[in-house]
């Protein structure tokens, strides 16, 4: 397993043990331990979903008991679970298969369980198992022993409580550790991440965090700031919360990745019901100065009016604030983006040969789990094997691929060399598909799936088919189509048409601005030879036009080639329509059907 590269084999998010070719996970099990449970009572199909909505609820909640065990009045308490709820990164983390919100969840139960750890016996014992689950999840989460003393305090009979609460997943983790790295205190998740912290990206991070945090849940955050000039002396209780969001915050601000995208804020995650409650609690504090001064309106307007007036407060200034994050983010369409996870995996079991060996990078993990192809990571091929590597593959009649990033695919040829030849771009992403052989148009597109036939229907959308058949000319796929980008925009297909004419329908919409730009007109080439001109005009969103491509013109080549030609296509950004778009638009293609007479 180990002759080209001890990795070669290994796709990501698992490790190989030794060199007995068996894999062990490096994902924590915690967060598929409740996928699994999902999908025994509901099946797979909503699983995820189901998961992660509870967990973001269930948190929410959480959020609402903890401001009122710290004495803040029920709206606020309201406000504050409001304000985790619509959080556009729990929003974000929610709408996908992730543990973030999940960690979220059992962290801020186990910071719950601590502040009530004084009342009963059975809030330590909770404690420790809520804390040894959100362990589990993600084994980071074992900095809550931090707030876990603060809270719980140091009286032995309480801590061992808490101790006992936690000896069953503690346990299960002891011996996951055991079979799967070979020692129980070994865990895959800390040995693939520990080489991505360094004190030089503290400043960054720091910052990073202090604009996001801002900007994701609303300028009232800076409120926590006020908590410890109302709270004095702060009981054990505040005290967790400002523990366990320093803690964790600080931890991960040694952490490279977290700070390169507001999305990567989900590792601090956990922190954010901390950070709204202590958020709360000095909103509260300053309202009540308010409330007690002198000032008229304390006189005119009611106690319930006036705690009315801080709730909806709290709504303008985070909720709608979080709204509006949300809209410009623009991340509500994620379903469709993340489905690339899962549609290229299909498009190489659709299309690859049986005996074909794929490259890959970052996708090698979802390529082995959808597929039963075999999977090499190029990255890890050791330098003075590659020519041994891909000798080897040629003796054993494997066909060679590679797909990734297209960033991974420039390295790729770079380490590599050789005669690579791009197939195809796949998803919104551009999942670029390579064969390591020199083929043909017509062997390229018969591979790819780009044939026509009587019936075939390209879809333009963005999860469509028509990628594959896009030669030049196309701007990105949008949710609802594609645009012409450019006078010329070209289709090419294998040709697998019976000898009579073909009937080519489009449905499209031009760009058009009236009285600046209020007519498009299009030519339609087939094979070298204008078959068709449409003329467009203002007020045609989306029209359906066809034009007849005789028998005779479809038989010249195995191969159809049919061009758009926009006669004068217009800029967005000149036109002050847009702007900073400065594409050249001509047609917004929706579909394309090729059809008998």
């Amino acid at each position: 397993m180990t002759e080209f590269g001890l990795h070669v084999y290994e796709p990501s998010v698992f490790r190989i043990r030794d060199d007995s070719g068996l894999m062990s996970p490096i994902y924590p099990i915690g967060a598929p331990l409740h996928f699994a449970l999902a999908t025994i009572l509901i099946g797979s199909a909503h699983a995820a979903a189901l998961v992660s909505t509870l967990a973001a609820i269930a948190a929410g909640a959480l959020i609402y008991f903890s401001c009122r065990h710290l004495k803040l009045g029920s709206l606020w308490a309201i406000g504050g679970a409001l304000v985790f709820c619509s959080c556009p990164l729990v929003l974000y983390q929610a709408i996908q298969p992730m543990s973030d919100v999940v960690a979220t969840t059992w962290a801020t139960a186990t910071v719950y369980a601590a502040m009530r750890g004084r009342d009963r016996a059975q809030w330590p014992l909770a404690c420790g198992a809520a804390a040894a689950m959100a362990v589990l999840i993600r084994p980071t989460n074992a900095l809550l022993t931090l707030p876990i003393l603060v809270a719980v305090g140091l009286n032995p009979a309480r801590l061992a409580l808490v101790g006992l609460g936690a000896l069953p997943g503690v346990l299960l983790l002891l011996l996951l550790n055991l079979k799967l790295y070979g020692s129980p205190l070994t865990t895959s998740y800390y040995s693939h991440n520990v080489g991505l912290f360094s004190a030089s990206v503290v400043p960054h991070n720091l910052v990073h965090f202090f604009i996001w945090i801002f900007l994701l849940l609303g300028p009232l955050v800076i409120c926590a700031f006020a908590l410890p000039f109302f709270r004095r002396p702060l009981s054990p209780d505040w005290l967790a919360q400002i523990v366990w969001a320093v803690v964790l915050i600080s931890f991960y601000a040694f952490f490279g990745p977290a700070g390169e995208s507001w999305w990567y804020l989900r590792y601090i995650l956990p922190a954010f019901p901390s950070l709204i409650i202590l958020a709360i609690g000095g909103l509260a504090g300053i309202w009540a100065v308010l409330e007690k001064s002198n000032r008229p309106y304390g006189h005119v307007i009611g106690a319930f009016w006036r705690r009315s007036l801080a709730f909806a407060i709290v709504i303008m200034l985070s909720v709608g604030w979080e709204g509006i994050a949300t809209q410009r983010l623009s991340f509500l369409d994620l379903r469709v983006v993340a489905r690339m996870w899962f549609d290229v995996p299909r498009w190489a079991l659709e299309h690859l040969p049986t005996n074909a060996m794929i490259l890959s990078q970052d996708l090698s993990g979802s390529l082995y789990y959808y597929t039963d192809l075999p999977i090499v990571r190029f990255d890890a091929i050791r330098e003075d094997k590659r020519k041994s590597f891909f000798e080897a593959a040629e003796n054993q009649g494997r066909s060679i691929y590679a797909i990734g990033w297209p960033h991974e695919m420039d390295a790729l040829i770079s380490q590599t060399g050789g005669n690579w030849t791009q197939l195809t771009q796949l998803a919104p992403q551009k999942i670029t598909v390579l064969a390591q052989h020199l083929i043909d148009e017509a062997q390229k597109l018969k591979l790819i799936g780009a044939i026509v036939r009587p019936g075939t229907a390209l879809d333009f959308r963005m999860s469509g088919n028509a990628v594959s058949y896009l030669a030049r000319g196309w701007s990105d796929p949008e949710s609802p189509g594609t645009w012409t980008n450019g006078p010329l925009a070209r289709l090419v297909a294998l040709s697998d048409w019976p000898a009579e004419d073909m009937i080519f329908e489009v449905a499209a919409g031009p760009f058009v601005v009236q009285d600046r730009h209020p007519l498009l007109q299009v030519e339609i080439v087939a094979n070298g030879t204008v078959v068709d001109r449409w003329l467009y005009q203002g007020g045609q969103d989306l029209v359906v036009r066809s034009a007849r491509i005789p028998a005779s013109l479809v038989a010249i080549s195995p191969i159809l080639s049919i061009e758009f030609r926009i006669d004068q296509p217009a800029v967005p950004k000149l036109l002050g329509v847009h702007p900073s778009d400065d594409r050249s638009l001509g047609l917004f293609v929706s579909q394309i059907v090729f059809r008998r007479p």
